[in-house]
């Protein structure tokens, strides 16, 4: 848990830009696999790329991607 009663803000924010900048390096690494499984399929290589911006934006709220 990031925070905690009495922990200032301060102290949470270097810890949580740690923390999502790893979430976003292994959405990357995660989405690279995942267009390599796809293959050639022009559509479903679309289909990929517009969900693995979704969870870009769900995991990170969007802070490194934009």
């Amino acid at each position: 848990m990031l925070y905690r009663a009495g922990v200032p803000w301060d102290d949470i924010i270097p810890h949580l830009d740690i923390v999502l900048r790893g979430c976003c390096q292994l959405i990357d690494q995660s989405a690279e696999i995942l267009v390599k499984k796809v293959g050639v399929d022009a559509a479903l290589t679309r289909a990929v790329g517009q969900f693995v911006e979704g969870v870009r934006i769900n995991v990170t709220g969007n802070v490194s991607y934009s």
